[in-house]
């Protein structure tokens, strides 16, 4: 039809002015009317044939999202499934030893403050709770086995604040002082006992860096003779010297 339509049109365009075509040389306008209704096609408007080819486009990509999406969201294989049930179980499963492994290592105990005037109970020191431990008081025992227990385990209550300690003889002090040099967070420090024989043990406290705000010392059974303290390092504030 579209084809009989130019024929019609090229043979108008042929004739000279004025000239009618005939049945047999075009087809009449009647015929190209009959042709443009049997085929509406003719009369589309270019625009409108892009508008529905971008339509046509748009809605070809909106499906491939769509499987795409239903790709993603189908469910895994009964495998991978199953291997993400056993990690997320294995998860959980550390996630409640860690109290109990906490439990363990701390132990059960939550003492803050322990005190005993019994020599042998400063054997004791390995068996109390360091991550809870802030106040001791102890009464040392004489330079032995015992006495070196305590000076091993005493760096381990690193979260000491106050301190006490008794020892009956002044040769006790040279195995626990390095010791409590160690103590970072002790505050209050009080030290009882004959220092005779150990007589540069303040200076050496008074020395070092340690926080400590308050210090006791008492000095029994000594005699007349002062301590030396000429070597002692510039007062600490709320630092206290007692002697007994």
């Amino acid at each position: 039809m579209h084809q009989l339509l130019q024929q019609a049109l090229q043979a108008a365009a042929q004739q000279p002015a004025g000239a009618q075509a005939t049945p047999a040389e075009a087809p009449s306008a009647e015929t190209a009317a009959a042709a443009t209704a049997e085929d509406p096609a003719l009369l589309v408007d270019p625009l409108a044939s892009q508008l529905q080819q971008q339509q046509q486009q748009q809605l070809h990509q909106q499906q491939g999202q769509q499987q795409q999406l239903q790709q993603h969201e189908q469910p895994p294989p009964p495998q991978q499934r199953q291997q993400g049930q056993q990690l997320q179980q294995q998860g959980q499963q550390q996630q409640a030893e860690q109290p109990q492994q906490q439990g363990q290592q701390h132990g059960s105990l939550r003492l803050k403050s322990f005190s005993s005037a019994w020599m042998p109970a400063a054997s004791l020191l390995q068996a109390l709770p360091a991550h809870s431990l802030t106040h001791l008081d102890i009464r040392l025992d004489e330079p032995g086995a015992r006495l070196n227990a305590v000076s091993a385990a005493l760096p381990q209550l690193r979260r000491l604040v106050q301190l006490r300690l008794v020892a009956p003889v002044a040769r006790s002090w040279e195995s626990i002082l390095p010791s409590l040099l160690q103590l970072a967070q002790l505050a209050s420090l009080t030290l009882a006992g004959p220092w005779e024989t150990y007589q540069q043990a303040p200076q050496q406290l008074l020395a070092q860096l340690l926080p400590l705000r308050q210090l006791q010392l008492h000095f029994d059974n000594y005699g007349t003779e002062a301590v030396p303290l000429q070597a002692a390092a510039p007062p600490r504030p709320h630092l206290q010297l007692q002697a007994a």
